[in-house]
C-alpha cells in the first residue's frame, strides 16, 4: 500500500496518527518504530516540497516585477554617472573625475 500524504489543511499530529493507522492495517508485520518513521519523514518531505514552491513562485514573482536597468554608455566626466569602459568593466565615477 503506498504511503498517505498530507491533505491541505491537515496538522501534523493529524496526519502522524492518521498514516500510523493506514500503515498498520496495511502491513501488520512491519515494526511500529518504521511504521513511525516513515510518517514523520513524509510529513517532513511534503512540507518542505510545498515550501519550495511558495519560494519558486515568490521568486519568479519577484523576476516579474524587477525591471533590468539598461545600462547607457556615457561620459565619464559628469559626476555621478555609471559607464563600461572599453573592456568591458563597469565604472562608477562619482565625482566627475577624467580619466587619464
Amino acid at each position: 500500500m503506498p504511503v498517505p500524504k498530507p491533505n491541505v489543511g491537515e496538522k501534523q499530529n493529524e496526519f502522524v496518527s492518521r498514516c500510523i493507522k493506514e500503515l498498520s492495517h496495511a502491513d501488520p508485520n512491519r515494526p511500529h518504530e518504521q511504521i513511525i518513521a516513515i510518517c514523520y519523514s513524509t510529513w517532513r518531505s511534503e512540507k518542505q516540497a510545498s515550501v519550495n514552491e511558495q519560494e519558486q513562485e515568490i521568486f519568479l514573482e519577484g523576476k516579474k516585477k524587477k525591471k533590468k536597468k539598461e545600462r547607457k554608455p556615457i561620459s565619464a566626466d559628469q559626476p555621478g554617472t555609471e559607464y563600461t569602459a572599453p573592456n568591458g568593466n563597469y565604472i562608477l565615477n562619482p565625482l566627475g573625475l577624467k580619466g587619464r
